[in-house]
């Protein structure tokens, strides 16, 4: 009998090989020991990360908060974070869409001086691990973090090869701090195959970083990698730290998205992540490189002085690029989050008190009604009920998006919007957009403001209040896709002199696009306001036609100033801005706060407004009572299956004969799926 045929070595088993040959050790914390001595320089680290974990949603922020307003902020995003977890785990998402609809919140706020890469090798300098033939996934984390190339960098990574500053082929994003690592929940339980896949990686980050402290001559850096892996909503933080010839991965924190207290404190040690890196790590990094790069030319560090602050970061220096999504080549999708189930809607002044109140069921997909009114009803889990709204009280979406001043600022927004295109192009096509004297309108700060936050009671204004800013106001109306409720949606872009003057730059439009002062001319009256208020005056029928149509209307001037208002709606038909408009909300959406407060204006509709009643035709909508709508197959399945969108008062004993005289007056709309079979489990719902 011959000899039996050794097995071949799968991929997996020769990588399980390889981390234990260079001796990548991966710890729990019961058998990790944070008092050993390579452990001490990090044991402040690892105590914040502690403290952290200690954070009650409900008891955040405390009485003696810095900045309560910005952790009422992170409290909206951890809501918004949490509702999409949710989802995703509901409707068993891929890992796509785990990055797109929760990673891309989590990791969305990084400063411009931060450089990322998405699904890119990692170039392992060790002579043992260069020609290693494992698949590439291996090779590739799904998101890394590290340094931008800014100014600060440039006197001392070029006497430095390529590879002594970034593991990537093209030697940007340097000194990486953070790895992110992400599997579906179907892949199966257990983080054994994430840490398997991620330690090589890990590994050459850090052995860049224990390299640099080495040749500097000092111990000022303390070799640090963050690693966060994820499957599903389940999320771990692990630090890598350096021990000798071995790498040391502890087991920091577990968390679960889906769970209130945690998706907090995922964000805050993010926010933490951050400051570590700008205020600390950064600095660390530039005084080791000054010392490198002063002893290469034979220098005292001591002569060199360099600057450990922010600074702008040049279209030609900076080879970065901001990703939204960490490895999907689309923008991520934005989905409207669910709104609070209360009789009234908080005003945007009463964001605090009002996360107090927010419904403790954040799941996106069980916001459908009983057959109820959608004011105020509970939620039940039947997703094939009949939801009732009416459409004569719509709620008002405000998004305001200010074009940044400051150069670095505006170059990351660029690159954030370019998904598509060079970033000069969306530049130009954004300048082209608020220089439009035709859909443009010139107002000061403080009009602009007023609408939004209400007069102030200081009659005293300060000078830059009354700064003409170009300003593009456009209003759509929409379905929410989780209650079908009926929402005005204002998209506000405003651009001082400064911030388009940066844009000619970054367009490199030349003399040719410099506006005169004469352009920069604000008008002062309250027009926005009382223009704005002409969408509040809408009947049931115009409100949902309005809903019904996609169409967008834009502010523009109006010469004749009727009634003492000089600004009038009109359909905003042009076709080369309206996918750029679609971007910028995308982004408005993805930035700040996160998602927009739906709520009422604070400066109600008191006095008259201009009639908008020519733009919209109700004729084919004048003997129903409303109209019967079908949830589109792209929504969310959570989403009740059929709206009764009301058009006037609905009594519920009504419902039933109101529902019937729809069907006959064809008035069913947003149904181009439906069959006559749909008519039979409606009848059963209604009856």
């Amino acid at each position: 009998m011959g000899p039996k045929r050794e097995r071949a070595t799968t991929e997996s088993e020769q990588l399980v090989a390889l981390v234990h040959q260079y001796k990548v050790l991966f710890l729990n914390p019961a058998t990790s020991n944070r008092d050993q001595t390579w452990a001490k320089p990090y044991k402040h680290l690892l105590d914040q990360i502690v403290e952290i974990q200690a954070v009650c949603f409900k008891a955040y922020p405390h009485a003696n908060h810095p900045d309560v307003e910005g952790a009422c902020r992170r409290k909206l995003l951890a809501r918004k974070i949490q509702a999409n977890a949710t989802r995703c785990k509901k409707e068993r998402n891929n890992e796509a869409g785990w990055i797109n609809n929760v990673a891309s919140l989590v990791f969305e706020h990084r400063p411009s001086i931060f450089s990322n890469k998405s699904d890119e090798r990692v170039l392992h300098r060790d002579s043992g691990l260069q020609h290693v033939n494992v698949d590439q996934k291996y090779k590739r984390p799904d998101f890394v973090v590290g340094l931008s190339m800014t100014t600060s960098f440039v006197p001392y990574i070029g006497p430095l090869a390529s590879d002594r500053c970034s593991p990537f082929a093209d030697g940007s994003t340097c000194f990486p701090f953070l790895v992110v690592e992400a599997k579906s929940e179907k892949a199966g339980p257990g983080f054994e195959a994430i840490q398997r896949q991620s330690a090589l990686a890990i590994r050459s980050c850090l052995k860049l970083q224990t390299d640099l402290e080495t040749n500097s001559g000092n111990e000022l850096l303390h070799p640090l990698v963050w690693f966060i892996g994820f499957q599903g909503d389940e999320w771990r933080l692990y630090c890598a730290m350096p021990n000798a010839d071995e790498t040391k991965v502890v087991d920091c924190w577990h968390g679960y998205l889906a769970d209130e207290d945690q998706a907090l404190q995922l964000l805050l040690i993010m926010d933490w992540i951050c400051f570590w890196a700008r205020d600390v790590y950064r600095e660390a990094v530039l005084k080791c490189m000054t010392a490198v790069t002063s002893l290469d030319r034979g220098v005292s560090p001591a002569e060199t002085i360099f600057s450990a602050s922010g600074d702008d970061t040049g279209s030609e220096v900076s080879s970065r690029a901001v990703s939204l999504a960490l490895r999907s080549s689309r923008p991520p999708p934005v989905r409207p989050s669910p709104l609070p189930q209360h009789a009234e809607i908080p005003e945007a002044g009463q964001m605090h008190e009002s996360l107090n109140d927010f419904a403790e069921d954040t799941s996106v997909g069980d916001q459908s009604s009983s057959f109820k009114d959608n004011q105020g009803g509970d939620a039940t889990e039947d997703t094939n009920d009949i939801v009732v709204v009416d459409a004569r009280s719509p709620l008002m979406e405000w998004k305001h998006f200010s074009v940044p001043e400051e150069g670095a600022e505006l170059l990351e927004f660029l690159r954030s919007a370019s998904w598509d295109k060079r970033f000069r192009e969306t530049a130009w096509e954004l300048l082209e957009l608020l220089t439009d004297e035709v859909h443009t309108l010139r107002l000061s700060r403080r009009v602009v403001r007023d609408l939004w936050e209400g007069r102030s009671e200081s009659s005293d204004q300060e000078f830059e209040d009354e700064e003409p800013i170009a300003t593009l106001v456009v209003c759509r109306s929409r379905f929410d896709e989780a209650t079908w409720q009926v929402v005005q949606s204002y998209t506000v872009i405003t651009c001082s002199q400064e911030a388009a003057q940066q844009l000619a730059i970054a367009a490199q439009a030349g003399e040719s696009a410099t506006l005169p002062l004469s352009y920069w001319k604000a008008h002062d009256c309250d027009c926005l306001m009382i223009a704005a208020n002409a969408f509040q005056s809408l009947d049931g029928r115009q409100s949902a036609l309005f809903a019904n149509s996609q169409d967008a209307y834009c502010l523009v001037h109006d010469g004749r100033g009727r009634g003492g208002v000089h600004t009038r709606w009109e359909r905003y038909e042009r076709g080369q801005s309206r996918p750029l408009l679609e971007r910028i909300e995308t982004l408005v959406n993805n930035m700040g706060a996160g998602a927009p407060e739906l709520t009422h204006f604070a400066n109600p509709a008191s006095q008259w407004s201009p009639s908008i009643d020519h733009l919209f035709d109700t004729r084919t909508l004048d003997n129903l009572p409303g109209m019967l709508l079908k949830r589109p197959t792209r929504w969310p399945s959570g989403c009740p299956l059929w709206c009764f969108l009301t058009f006037e008062p609905t009594d519920s004993r009504n419902i039933e004969r109101q529902l019937a005289l729809v069907r006959e007056g064809n008035g069913v709309f947003t149904a181009d799926d439906m069959t006559s079979e749909d008519y039979q489990p409606l009848a059963e719902a209604i009856a």
